[in-house]
């Protein structure tokens, strides 16, 4: 329900804080609050029924015509960049994407620098085959990162200059903003646990592999001592 509050908080945002306004504000998210709750009791998600909320909203120009289309006066820096709310959601989803391609990218190198190590820990003389093996892992690497890079290029500009939005987009970027911060937290909490657990993984798993090694040699060397 927070997520509702904010989207309705920066939605007027744009208009004066009158009393007109703030009644109708009171009075909308009063009937967004009952259309949540009955969402949530046909047992829609979290997530579902703030959307579900926010699709039934409406458009600042409805919310315009009822206040007489009084608006607050901004100022807005001329080198800004004003796009849709298309225009920022397909950024968005690009950079999404984007993000997806970069991880893969440092999973392969991390997967290459530890197989190196691994088949290093094996025998001295697979060094040759180590680096090998994370040459491959490290080649597509790069020619993901270039590849990514140049199709992020166009988006630059929107990193050096302001970006102006109307309200409506901004208010709605915000809502899917607070919706989605809980998974963030939690993606980023199993990130951290999975890291940790792999490198414990790994550490035994290297262990196990010398000591497999080692019983394979001494069995393979009583054998030849006793024929």
């Amino acid at each position: 329900m927070d997520a509702v509050k904010t989207y309705l908080d920066n939605v007027f945002a744009a208009f004066p804080r009158t009393e007109r306004a703030q009644a109708l504000k009171l009075e909308m998210l009063a009937n967004m609050e009952e259309k949540y709750r009955a969402l949530k009791a046909e047992g829609k998600s979290e997530h579902e029924a703030v959307g579900g909320v926010i699709a039934n909203f409406g458009s600042i120009d409805e919310i315009a015509a009822e206040l007489g289309d009084e608006r607050a006066e901004q100022t807005e820096p001329e080198s800004g960049i004003s796009l849709s709310g298309d225009e920022a959601r397909d950024f968005l989803a690009k950079s999404r994407k984007s993000g997806i391609w970069i991880g893969l990218g440092v999973w392969l190198i991390l997967a290459g620098a530890a197989a190196m190590v691994t088949i290093s820990q094996l025998t001295e003389a697979a060094d040759g085959v180590g680096i090998f093996v994370m040459l491959l892992a490290v080649a597509p690497a790069v020619a993901i990162f270039i590849v990514n890079g140049m199709r992020m290029e166009r988006y630059e500009k929107y990193e050096e200059k302001v970006i102006r939005l109307n309200a409506q987009s901004r208010a709605d970027l915000e809502a899917r903003k607070t919706a989605f911060m809980p998974w963030f937290t939690a993606k980023i909490v199993a990130g951290v646990v999975m890291i940790i657990l792999a490198v414990g993984f790994w550490f035994f798993f290297i262990r196990w592999i010398m000591c497999c090694w080692a019983s394979s040699c001494l069995w393979w060397a009583s054998r030849c001592s006793s024929s």
